[in-house]
């Protein structure tokens, strides 16, 4: 991977591979780090959101003070916010294993389906605001 002079981009491009990873770690029967590796696809594209809109990024409370900000941009707040959790979950049970790999395959979805959202965002505000 080549890296880019721009942190934002760097982070979206880790954010991507990320969740390929987590469905290849899933097919591969470690849900363990499947989990991770989808809270590691939101948490990168959290970092490439903040950098381009000069938002603190450094705790893992600024992820919950992003979510709401964040949330305010879309349709659905409520199951933004929900998504969100579902993978804030995920990153949970990397630590603690308390999913079953079925539960983590259906969070791994709702995980994409997020993305699918802060896509959304990201492309409202950079027709609103061209970089």
């Amino acid at each position: 991977m080549t890296f880019s002079d721009n942190p934002a981009d760097n982070h979206m491009h880790i954010s991507r591979r990320f969740i390929r990873q987590a469905d290849e770690e899933l097919a591969n029967g470690a849900h363990i780090q499947a989990s991770e590796k989808a809270w590691g696809a939101v948490a990168h594209y959290f970092k490439a959101i903040a950098a381009r809109r000069d938002w603190r990024q450094t705790r893992h409370r600024d992820y919950y003070t992003n979510m709401e900000l964040l949330g305010e941009e879309t349709a659905d707040k409520e199951e933004f916010r929900r998504f969100f959790m579902v993978a804030d979950g995920l990153h949970a049970n990397f630590y603690n294993d308390y999913m079953s790999a079925e539960q983590v395959s259906e969070s791994i979805e709702d995980t994409k389906k997020f993305i699918d959202m802060l896509d959304d965002i990201e492309a409202e505000a950079t027709e609103t605001h061209p970089r």
